[in-house]
């Protein structure tokens, strides 16, 4: 009998696949204080902070693209 609470049928597996995965590292060093900017406004929009940073980043990048 199949578990109800299984989130996949009885027999199926699961693989996590992220063939859009980023594969390059860009570190930043900011201040204490920036930081936990950071971490507040990321938890106000219940995202993980590297999620906004990233957004962040990728905002500005697509304004200078628009300028250029």
């Amino acid at each position: 009998m199949a578990n109800p609470d299984a989130p996949f049928p009885e027999g199926v597996e699961y693989t996590v696949s992220r063939p859009n995965l980023r594969n390059q590292l860009f570190t930043v060093r900011l201040s204490a204080d920036e930081y936990a900017t950071i971490q507040r406004v990321a938890s106000e929009r219940h995202l993980p902070a590297s999620t906004l940073a990233r957004a962040w980043l990728l905002d500005r990048l697509a304004h200078e693209q628009r300028a250029s």
